[in-house]
């Protein structure tokens, strides 16, 4: 239930997860222009060439905003995905008690789960 409420509010902002406050952040990053807009045509082939060229010096290119616009899109993609997954949520923890048998009236223990 708790992902649907979340994939629900990071569609349309209805609903009250109760983690709403870093949903309305991803929220925020998902609606800004700069996110969506296509990066300028070079970016790609600056991509090729520093994976091509591993062996030689680095070249050095004028940083371009581009750049880190698509590093925060793809963050931004790996948080909502690990959001819909369940990995933020805290999950209880078990404990269970064990005590002695027939065989070992005396023997005790406890394991936590979770």
């Amino acid at each position: 239930m708790m992902n649907e409420e979340r994939i629900s509010y990071l569609e349309s902002g209805s609903g009250d997860p109760p983690d709403r406050e870093r949903l309305d952040a991803i929220r925020a990053l998902l609606a800004e222009e700069a996110m969506w807009a296509d990066p300028p045509g070079r970016v790609g082939g600056q991509v090729m060439e520093e994976v091509g060229e591993g062996q030689g010096p680095p070249v050095r290119y004028r940083r371009s905003p581009w750049l880190a616009v698509a590093v925060i899109f793809g963050a931004v993609i790996v948080a909502v995905a690990a959001a819909a997954a369940g990995v933020f949520e805290e999950r209880p923890e078990t404990v269970i008690a064990m005590t002695g048998t027939d065989f070992e009236p005396t023997a005790v223990g406890e394991a936590a789960i979770g």
